[in-house]
């Protein structure tokens, strides 16, 4: 009799249990320490990782070698996507997609991923050149139709994880960490990256975003591109504005504002009156020494509505809200523009600006009334005030528009915001006294609500942020439809 001790049933069962508790730990500590690449729940083809072949072209990058780097979201992007091939339709093996290094500096990705929803590859080690673009194709018929790619192309083993699906998808841009680095999806795919997804594009087309380099998570970054350019794109990098000298203001001349016939039974025509600029004596005009007046019709974009403020904050001046609404413009061209004969409609009114040389990449304000001054004393780019004291019967706070019009009546650029849908279909929401709507990048142009950002920091005379505005050519422009019953200018 054992009375002092385990029974010998007992002291085995114990030990098969410790035996098999100490195997479990194992099995999971050597699944801990693989690469985080291989712990992916979305399987990976195993002969993606053999086949995988590089070409690139040495005239324009650098050899591959190094070790990766530490990058953050955002620093690398998936720019274009191509998952509907103009000859081949939905053939996996004509996909592809783009990538570009959103640095100055090189990059090499050393044990990336890609997936979709249903399958992954490893990416080869590459180095991506400083704001330089790598072409990631399904196979070598790619080149069936882009022969003149002249970027680093990669060649998977055939498919695009397991192929992209034309109803929906996505894509995943893992660092050797496993952590995302960047994503999209579109059509039916509701992952969630993009919240709601970009829409899904017809045969031929790509997916790209509007300006490279501008990544805010939304499906508002992309558009579909009927002319797909891997390796190049037609939009360019965020670049900085030459920095433009000064020279002191010059009063522009004065010039007649004009009655817009406004239909409906509750408009009233805008009185004749005159408008004159008259700057303070701080105010400074932005110039480029070297630009010149340049003729020639005035197309929509040349010149945006970059900020508004149709609600002032507290005010030390005290007069009428409508004394101290102001609009800044800005110069999107690449030419010096003259103001003279342009008009700012609002749904009840116009006003004519005067004939103000606009220098390309500058900001001008139209300011209401000189309470303009009491608000902001330190701004210094032109400010234009109105001589009768208001845009057209002053902005409404509960919804209204502005619409910038040409010397020949076309509509350069506009926006509409609250109760009025006049230029957006859902107009901008309202925002709170003190606020601005101000585009979220100067020249940033997609004639939608997400080009514009609720500012709680007014910044006339600057781009929000800090940021550096952007050119005409920097965006793909969309043409501005008016919408609404057909009243107003």
């Amino acid at each position: 009799m054992n009375s002092g001790g385990f029974r010998p049933g007992l002291r085995l069962a114990s030990c098969i249990w410790a035996a098999l508790l100490i195997a479990s730990i194992v099995v999971v500590l050597a699944w801990w320490n693989e690469p985080a690449g291989a712990r992916d729940v979305l399987p990976r083809p195993a002969s993606s990782v053999f086949k995988n072949t590089i070409a690139y072209e040495p005239a324009l990058h650098r050899s591959i070698a190094g070790s990766s780097v530490s990058t953050t979201e955002g620093q690398v992007l998936i720019n274009e996507v191509q998952y509907l091939s103009t000859t081949y339709d939905s053939d996996p093996a004509f996909q592809w997609f783009e990538l570009y290094n959103n640095t100055d500096g090189e990059l090499t990705l050393n044990g990336w991923s890609i997936a979709n929803a249903t399958g992954s590859d490893m990416l080869p080690n590459i180095t991506l050149a400083p704001r330089g673009f790598a072409v990631v194709a399904a196979s070598t018929r790619f080149n069936d139709e882009y022969s003149n790619v002249r970027s680093l192309m990669v060649y998977l083993d055939g498919t695009i994880g397991s192929g992209l699906d034309a109803i929906g998808d996505h894509l995943i841009l893992r660092d050797t960490d496993g952590t995302a680095v960047d994503a999209v999806n579109y059509g039916a795919d509701a992952s969630g990256w993009l919240n709601p997804p970009c829409s899904a594009v017809p045969a031929g087309y790509s997916l790209e975003r509007v300006v490279l380099g501008l990544d805010t998570d939304s499906a508002d970054d992309f558009v579909p591109n009927p002319a797909p350019s891997p390796g190049r794109g037609p939009i360019l990098p965020l670049t900085p504005t030459p920095s433009p000298t000064s020279q002191t203001q010059v009063p522009g001349p004065t010039a007649s504002m004009t009655p817009s016939p406004i239909s409906g039974s509750d408009a009233t025509p805008t009185p004749t009156a005159t408008t004159t600029a008259r700057p303070s004596p701080s105010a400074t005009a932005t110039a480029t020494a070297s630009a010149t007046p340049i003729g020639g019709a005035i197309a929509p974009g040349e010149i945006l509505i970059n900020e508004v403020q149709y609600q002032a904050g507290p005010v030390t001046g005290g007069g009428e809200d409508s004394d101290h609404e102001w609009v800044e413009l800005y110069n999107a061209s690449g030419r010096l523009i003259s103001l003279s004969g342009f008009t700012l409609h609002g749904n009840l009114g116009s006003d004519r600006l005067p004939g103000y040389l606009f220098e390309p990449g500058a900001f001008v304000i139209v300011a209401a009334t000189e309470r303009f001054r009491e608000d902001y004393p330190g701004v210094r780019v032109t400010v234009i005030y109105l001589a009768d004291g208001r845009f057209g019967n002053g902005l409404s706070n509960s919804g209204d528009r502005l619409i910038l019009r040409s010397p020949a009546g076309v509509v350069i650029d506009g926006l509409s915001y609250g109760s009025d849908d006049t230029v957006f279909r859902l107009p901008l929401s309202l925002i709170a006294r003190g606020h601005t709507y101000e585009r979220r990048l100067a020249g940033l142009d997609r004639d939608t609500v997400s080009d514009f950002v609720d500012n709680p920091s007014p910044s006339p005379g600057a781009s929000f942020g800090g940021l550096p505005p952007i050119s005409m050519q920097n965006t793909l422009f969309l043409p501005l439809v008016q919408r609404g019953n057909g009243s107003g200018p």
